[in-house]
């Protein structure tokens, strides 16, 4: 195929309408970069005075004052124990031959003191002070209920 039945190709199959949305858009982003070097730190720490923000995150970051240290999160597989629950966090690992992750499932035993914990909760644990033989995690909070969106 020769260069110029490529460059008529391209010419009748372009539709110039298409350039001129993307750069609508590429405005309407521009005006709102320039919206967000406005604002002032107070605003840039509450999400909600952001534009946009609320539209693009799907889990806004939690807060690290309340979040403690090495806490994991997982779900609930197991509430059959006095005040203990089974929790299963899935963790990812890249095998390095192969670039590609490997998902995997660690069950970790957790204290639960009021037993609020029901099986397919989502639970945020942290990690205690030993309790028992294989218990050393307490759940911090429930993340998300079952049955809940």
């Amino acid at each position: 195929m020769s260069t110029k039945s490529k460059i008529k190709m391209f010419s009748s199959s372009t539709n110039f309408g298409d350039y001129r949305v993307a750069d609508a858009e590429l405005q309407s982003h521009e005006n709102a970069l320039q919206d967000m070097k406005n604002l002032t730190n107070e605003q840039l720490t509450d999400p909600s005075t952001i534009p946009g923000f609320s539209e693009f995150i799907h889990s806004p970051p939690r807060n690290r004052e309340t979040t403690p240290r090495n806490a994991l999160v997982g779900k609930v597989v197991s509430d059959k124990m006095q005040k203990t629950v089974n929790v299963a966090v899935e963790r990812y690992r890249i095998v390095p031959k192969y670039r590609k992750r490997v998902k995997y499932t660690r069950k970790f035993m957790a204290h639960d003191e009021e037993e609020v914990c029901k099986e397919g909760d989502l639970v945020m644990i942290a990690p205690c002070q030993k309790i028992s033989k294989m218990k050393h995690f307490r759940v911090h909070e429930i993340i998300r209920a079952k049955g809940q969106l």
